[in-house]
């Protein structure tokens, strides 16, 4: 049997913001073909990435044995996890208190097993026999790069707890792994109003940001859905394995997004800052703790808690898209409305 003149990149999470991205960039880069993770083939994103030449293929995050089938003939495989997901599944709630067990906590160890099911598979001699590049996004260990400090984030020591079992435990997978540390995604405004501009009766708007003091003020806003791919080719392409790197689009302040955000839409706009305890009282009571220590971290230590490992895209000469070309590019047609009477 003659070699395929192709190489094979396996992306986990296809559909969503992240894997499409990576999906969309490897299409365009010559000899290289996409294959696309997913559980339910037969969605319309599943339909619509096949369309584009994804090849798409069934695999559960639960279930080794499928995964397994998905990475075979690999040469780079692409790992991400969905702590919000699982958290928003409707039996979660239900699993956590028949487990006994505090909900965040639950969906920490749920999003955990599943990255190292794929760390498993993934291990396996059959699939190292051709894997070259393992990268998996990732998040600071809050809990131990704050000195216990920070207990309560979850949804960032999940992810965490996956790469350290990949170091500690599978060091055949171990050296062909890079890692991307996911900044704040600048698309988030359009999934909650926490993080969208706010039209005021004078026709202004406010962007709301709690007041939580510390020497990080600026946040590594990344545009999840254009430059995921962009890191993740320059870290299976270009760059060796055992590259950590900071998925950041742009450092900027709120007070300096505010602000750009104005100018280019020819508003005025400005940062509001609330305080703390009034900010978390717009997220769920079992969510307050978990943001309240997210928020004084960042602030504090730092987005990677000061990980002298993790460099920058613009340290390794990676290209971003600059969040004064995010704002031109969004439609804001959605919250460019006529003031409140």
């Amino acid at each position: 049997m003659s070699q395929s003149p192709y190489k094979l990149i396996v992306v986990l999470g296809v559909t969503g913001r992240q894997g499409s991205s990576v999906a969309s960039t490897f299409l365009n880069i010559n000899g290289w073909k996409v294959r696309g993770v997913t559980r339910n083939v037969n969605s319309d994103a599943a339909k619509t990435q096949a369309s584009k030449g994804v090849e798409i293929v069934q695999g559960d995050l639960d279930d080794v044995a499928s995964l397994r089938a998905a990475f075979m003939g690999a040469h780079a495989i692409f790992l991400m996890t969905d702590f919000w997901s699982i958290f928003s599944q409707p039996d979660t709630i239900q699993a956590a208190q028949t487990a006994g067990q505090f909900l965040p906590s639950y969906v920490h160890d749920q999003e955990s097993r599943q990255g190292i099911n794929a760390a498993e598979a993934a291990s396996s001699p059959e699939v190292l026999a051709t894997l070259e590049r393992f990268v998996f996004t990732t998040l600071a260990n809050v809990s131990k790069r704050s000195g216990g400090k920070y207990r309560s984030v979850y949804h960032f020591d999940s992810k965490a707890a996956v790469e350290e079992y990949v170091l500690d435990k599978r060091p055949g997978l171990a050296k062909l792994m890079s890692t991307v540390n996911m900044g704040f995604f600048a698309e988030n405004w359009r999934i909650t109003a926490l993080f969208s501009p706010h039209k005021q009766r004078d026709g202004s708007y406010v962007f709301r940001d709690p007041l939580v003091p510390g020497p990080h003020q600026a946040m590594p806003f990344v545009v999840a859905e254009k430059d995921t791919g962009t890191f993740v080719k320059a870290l299976v392409v270009d760059l060796p394995p055992r590259t950590n790197l900071l998925g950041v689009s742009e450092m900027i302040t709120m007070t300096d997004f505010a602000t750009l955000w104005g100018q280019v839409l020819g508003v005025d706009a400005r940062e509001e800052k609330m305080s703390e305890d009034v900010f978390l009282e717009q997220f769920p009571d079992v969510l307050r703790q978990e943001f309240s220590d997210n928020f004084r971290f960042v602030r504090e230590f730092g987005y990677t808690g000061n990980d002298p490992g993790i460099s920058t895209p613009q340290e390794l000469g990676i290209p971003t898209t600059s969040m004064e070309q995010f704002i031109k590019d969004e439609d804001w047609s959605s919250v460019l409305v006529p003031a409140a009477s």
